[in-house]
C-alpha cells in the first residue's frame, strides 16, 4: 500500500526544495504542464527510497540524464521514469479511461507497440552509465493493471504479441505459439545468421507500474544480454520475466518468471518465431 499520492508529491517537493533547488523548480513546472508525469516521478522516488539506502537526484536541469541514482551499501543503479498518457493508452487499446456503469463484455487491443516505442525513446538517454539501469514505465489509466502491469503484458513486451499457428499440435504436445518479434523489446531476429541479436542493451530491466491513489501494481522484465545486468535481489518482491536461455536455441523462445525470494523458476511457455 502507498501513502496517498498527494502526500507523496508534497513530501517529494519538500525534499527537492531542501536538497535540489534547481530540480525543485523544474518539478513545479512539470506539475503544472504534465501533472501525471510529475506524480509518476514522485511515486517512483518513494518506491525506491523504501528499498535502497539512498536515492539521489541524477538528472541535471541543464545537462539532462536519468532521473535517479539508487545507492546501496555494496552497489548502485540508475532509474529513468516515463509516463504513458491515458489518451495514448486508450487509442492503442480501444478502452476508454473510465469504468463503465454497466457490466459488459469488452474487447481490447494490447499496447505492446506503444510500450516498445516508449522504451526505444529512452535507450540513448540511458547509455553511458557504468552500472545497471532500470526504466520505469507508469500509467494511471483505469485499465492499467491489465494493459500495463499484468504478466501477459510483460511477456508480450519481451517476445512481441503472439499468435496461434493454423496447424494445431498433436493432443499430447504442448501448444506452441508464434511471434515475428516485431515489438520484442530486447532482441530481434538476425536474418543473415538465422539467429537472434540483442538490442537496447543500455537498459538492464524494465518495471511496468500501474498507479492508483494508494497502491501500485508492478511487474519486471529482465534484459537477457544487457551492458550491465540488474541483480533482482535489490527488488526481492517484484516478479520478473526473463528468457530461460540466451541466445534461444532452435528458434524456440522460452520465458519464465522469477523473484529473488523464490528460487524456483516458473515456465510460462515456449514460443516459435518466423520472419
Amino acid at each position: 500500500m502507498l501513502t496517498a499520492i498527494a502526500d507523496i508529491v508534497g513530501n517529494y517537493k519538500n525534499f527537492l526544495e531542501d536538497e535540489f533547488p534547481k530540480r525543485f523548480k523544474a518539478f513545479g513546472d512539470l506539475l503544472v504542464s504534465q501533472p501525471a508525469s510529475a506524480r509518476a516521478e514522485a511515486v517512483t522516488f518513494y518506491f525506491f527510497e523504501d528499498r535502497v539506502d539512498e536515492v539521489q537526484i541524477e538528472e541535471d536541469p541543464d545537462k539532462g540524464g536519468v532521473d535517479f541514482r539508487c545507492v546501496t551499501r555494496k552497489s548502485k543503479f540508475v532509474v529513468e521514469v516515463t509516463h504513458l498518457e491515458d489518451e495514448s493508452i486508450s487509442q492503442a487499446s480501444g478502452l476508454k479511461n473510465e469504468i463503465p456503469e454497466k457490466t459488459a463484455v469488452r474487447s481490447f487491443g494490447r499496447i505492446t507497440h506503444l510500450l516498445r516505442t516508449a522504451v526505444s525513446g529512452k535507450a540513448d538517454q540511458m547509455s553511458g552509465y557504468c552500472c545497471p539501469r532500470i526504466l520505469v514505465i507508469t500509467s494511471e489509466h483505469v485499465y492499467a493493471n491489465d494493459l500495463l502491469s499484468s504478466k501477459i503484458a510483460a511477456e508480450f513486451l519481451m517476445t512481441s504479441d503472439t499468435s496461434i499457428p493454423i496447424t494445431n499440435p498433436e493432443p499430447e504436445q504442448d501448444l506452441v505459439l508464434q511471434t515475428c518479434l516485431e515489438d520484442s523489446v530486447f532482441f530481434r531476429p538476425n536474418k543473415q545468421n538465422n539467429d537472434f541479436e540483442s538490442c537496447r542493451q543500455s537498459i538492464s530491466a524494465i518495471l511496468l507500474c500501474s498507479i492508483r491513489e494508494n497502491a501500485m501494481e508492478i511487474v519486471g522484465i529482465l534484459h537477457p544480454d544487457p551492458v550491465h545486468k540488474f541483480p533482482i535481489r535489490f527488488l526481492p518482491t517484484i516478479p520478473f520475466v526473463k528468457l530461460n536461455r540466451w541466445p534461444p536455441k532452435n528458434n524456440k523462445i522460452k520465458t519464465e518468471w522469477v523473484t529473488h525470494k523464490r528460487s524456483k523458476l516458473t515456465p510460462t511457455g515456449s514460443f516459435g518465431w518466423y520472419y
